[in-house]
């Protein structure tokens, strides 16, 4: 008897954790943010980076779910892209990004100037770790191209001033790659 009692207010707390927590995480609203996401954010558009695919692609959390950002303005070499080899300096920029970003709290910036999304849905974005632009500081420490896609962005010039800068000094990248 003891353990039938035991085993039903087992499932009682277990149903209530499950339920409490569907309350707790809203699913339908896209437009509020889970404090969960923003851990010790200081804004609404900071939030924890809970992954990272390769060098410029991320995945974020946003309103409790995992939205993919790709980082304007730059392309690393490919490490993920199916049918694809890995390319020169690709595990090396993959690393250096995880190294920057992941479990980090990240500010995200959109750029008028550009699609919201690029073609595969991801969203594209600057994306800042404090006042530090990670998208220019792959490409001004050698482990990204400057990239534009159809439309100069927000920070074009300053991007490729930095990679003019890296290739002469064979930083990352331009060194080790032909």
């Amino acid at each position: 008897m003891i353990r039938k009692l035991k085993a039903v207010i087992a499932l009682f707390i277990l149903a209530a954790v499950v339920y409490g927590g569907w309350l707790v995480y809203p699913h339908a609203n896209k437009n509020v943010h889970h404090p969960a996401d923003k851990l010790v954010a200081k804004t609404t558009d900071d939030f924890r980076v809970i992954r990272v695919v390769d060098g410029d692609t991320i995945v974020v959390a946003i309103d409790h779910a995992p939205h993919t950002i790709r980082l304007i303005g730059i392309n690393t070499p490919e490490t993920v892209k199916p049918n694809s080899p890995v390319e020169c300096f690709g595990p090396e920029a993959s690393k250096r990004t995880k190294e920057l970003l992941t479990d980090k709290i990240v500010r995200l910036e959109a750029d008028p100037s550009q699609d919201n999304e690029d073609k595969y849905h991801r969203e594209l974005r600057f994306v800042f770790l404090g006042n530090e632009n990670v998208n220019e500081s792959l490409v001004r420490d050698g482990y990204a191209h400057e990239y534009t896609y159809k439309h100069p962005y927000a920070y074009q010039t300053e991007f490729r001033a930095d990679q003019k800068v890296a290739k002469k000094n064979k930083l990352g990248l331009w060194g080790a790659c032909p």
